[in-house]
């Protein structure tokens, strides 16, 4: 079953350990995560950020126990279990597989993955014009024409620049 659990970023690996000895086998972890380009100080720094915040998906046949359940809710490292998940496994898979659809070799996600929820309007994530926000004024096969601050410019869509919808 799958599972959704909050942590403690700074006990990421704590929690995994744990949940490895009180399971008696290692669970399937997944954390959705970019790879972002920062520009400080003339160095160019690459970060990687988790897409669910401080939430990972975990799978594992005895989470199915609400006895093992129980046990777990006190590990290291873990701030909350959603209960709700038992009744999402459906949708769970849906967003995993939509994530490695959009991933690349490295299990960051692409631009592509961004794009399904395209709106009128986003922001820049990564690239020369990261945390400006855009209007997109017309969506073509395989490039994008937007609205940066009054300045119409015209986005490739296979290039490095990520952007998310506002």
């Amino acid at each position: 079953m799958w599972a959704v659990i909050r942590f403690k970023k700074n006990k990421l690996n704590i929690l995994k350990n744990d949940l490895e000895n009180r399971l008696g086998s290692t669970p399937k972890i997944f954390i959705p995560k970019l790879k972002i380009k920062k520009i400080t100080n003339k160095k160019v720094i690459h970060e990687t950020n988790y897409i669910l915040g401080d939430y990972l998906i975990c799978f594992h046949e005895k989470f199915s126990s609400s006895k093992i359940l129980s046990s777990i809710k006190n590990l290291r490292g873990l701030k909350s279990w959603v209960d709700y998940s038992v009744s999402s496994q459906k949708s769970i898979l849906n967003f995993i597989d939509l994530c490695k659809k959009n991933s690349d070799k490295n299990g960051f996600l692409n631009q592509s993955f961004f794009e399904l929820i395209m709106k009128k309007k986003g922001i820049f994530i990564d690239g020369p014009f990261t945390n400006m926000i855009f209007e997109i004024l017309e969506v073509q096969k395989n490039k994008l024409k937007v609205l940066v601050n009054k300045v119409i410019t015209v986005i490739p869509k296979n290039n490095n620049c990520l952007f998310r919808p506002l």
